[in-house]
């Protein structure tokens, strides 16, 4: 099975698209025609359009008939997966005075909305319902308000689906970080039987409040989803969120700045292993090489943390805990995020089920959270230099230069030990450290040492040795 997963489309009457707007998507239903090639499903998560532009949704459509076209799907009504965005409802002052109320008045450990509130929340989203009715010929509103649930199950054979309206409480950019799916009412899905299920929806998790991620996030774990598909920040990028799940945020359809990742991903299903590859605009359509691995990024199956690190895991677990309880005790600042980060992209990790039973002393974010907002803030000063990667590539160059002048300095990290320096290292294979070592020890002594460390845990003193 394969699908196509894109993202904020911005489709808009009165806004005439820039060039480079124009030509990739002119270019991308022949680069998905001629490169893509057919595929099973399609999936979209929201902002059909810029919101208020256009009031009606035939440019929407027309595009989505048109992707269809070119990726060969025989029936869009039964092919096609979608969920809204927030750049698809009707925004007001009305709607941001519902919204705070239903907010303040909300229960986490319910998540449920009353018929009432979720029937003034949905008038808002008269746009996606005229898109919905001509994709499915099915009302979304009034179906969703029969079932109680703004959100939706389809069993895709190998796979199930979700499609989770996380625009719900949508009015603003503001309400990021404070969102609100209604958890209770996606526990209410049909349970996939044992299939692996594939959730859609526009938000990545990040924007929701803590309480709905956390809940939302067991509710996933019960119910075997295995992958979050997402847009919204018009970014691509890979996040492992522990335990197997992965959130993939795709890039857009549009072309506004330097910023913007013009992107998009396909994704193929065998058994229990998930693979997604991404395609992203830079003059032209190509697969991403710095995503995943030379743009595959593999999920479940033999790419798992238990199956790699087995060996080495103990080890690294000592390490950060002895690190973490250091850090809460002496007050001071973890200076090494770019190394605890890498650790997050395993799936199955104890490390990365572990991180949100500690909290910085800043607030109450999570340590978790913490790191991740770093990662953030390391991104966007990357792209205000002018330097435009994803976060994959930008990621592993910034890591291994620290190490890099961290091993040829002789300076150690706070709580970090020698042998996690070089677990780093060696994980880092697009790093210059990398190739230094190799260049240094030789291929084939460098793989020897790789596998004792992680396969066995064996200590490795890199610190000690000359890299120039």
């Amino acid at each position: 099975m394969k699908w196509l997963h894109l993202s904020d489309i911005h489709m808009g009457s009165e806004l005439i698209p820039g060039a480079d707007t124009q030509r990739l998507r002119e270019q991308l239903l022949t680069y998905l025609a001629e490169e893509v090639g057919p595929v099973d499903w399609l999936f979209l998560t929201g902002d059909y359009r810029y919101c208020g532009q256009p009031n009606t949704p035939e440019q929407a459509w027309d595009w989505i008939r048109r992707i269809a076209n070119a990726v060969k799907l025989s029936d869009i009504s039964e092919q096609v997966c979608m969920a809204p965005g927030n750049h698809d409802i009707a925004r007001s002052n009305v709607r941001k005075y519902l919204t705070d109320g239903i907010r303040q008045n909300y229960n986490p450990m319910a998540g449920v909305f009353e018929q009432e509130e979720l029937a003034a929340l949905l008038q808002g989203f008269s746009y996606y319902n005229g898109l919905y009715q001509k994709v499915y010929g099915v009302d979304y509103i009034e179906h969703s308000l029969q079932k109680h649930n703004p959100h939706i199950y389809k069993d895709c054979g190998e796979f199930c689906i979700y499609m989770l309206n996380t625009a719900l409480l949508s009015n603003e950019d503001e309400e990021r970080g404070s969102l609100l799916v209604g958890t209770g009412h996606v526990s209410y899905l049909e349970s996939a039987n044992g299939k692996p299920v594939i959730a859609l929806g526009h938000h990545g998790l990040e924007l929701l409040a803590p309480e709905e991620r956390r809940s939302l996030k067991t509710i996933f774990k019960e119910k075997n989803v295995k992958l979050y598909l997402c847009g919204d920040a018009h970014e691509l990028y890979e996040d492992c969120q522990g335990e197997g799940l992965y959130q993939i945020t795709s890039g857009c359809i549009c072309r506004s700045s330097k910023d913007v990742d013009a992107a998009f991903t396909t994704g193929e299903i065998a058994g229990g292993d998930i693979q997604v590859t991404a395609h992203e605009w830079r003059g032209n359509w190509a697969v991403n090489p710095h995503f995943g691995t030379q743009g595959v990024l593999q999920i479940g199956g033999s790419s798992g943390w238990n199956h790699e690190f087995k060996g080495f895991e103990p080890r690294l677990w000592k390490h950060f805990q002895e690190g973490v309880q250091n850090y809460e005790r002496e007050d001071v600042q973890i200076h090494t995020p770019q190394i605890l980060l890498l650790l997050l992209q395993y799936p199955g990790s104890i490390m990365k089920r572990s991180f949100d039973q500690y909290r910085v002393k800043s607030g109450s974010l999570a340590l978790g959270d913490y790191l991740c907002s770093y990662y953030k803030k390391v991104n966007a000063e990357q792209k205000a230099c002018g330097m435009h990667f994803n976060w994959g590539i930008e990621w592993n160059a910034l890591l291994g230069l620290e190490l890099a002048k961290s091993l040829m300095q002789r300076k150690k990290y706070p709580y970090i030990t020698e042998n996690l320096l070089s677990y780093a290292v060696l994980s880092s294979d697009r790093s210059n450290t990398v190739k230094q070592l190799q260049l240094k020890l030789g291929v084939e002594t460098f793989e020897m040492i790789k596998q004792r460390i992680l396969y066995d845990g064996t200590e490795v003193n890199f610190v000690q040795m000359p890299l120039l």
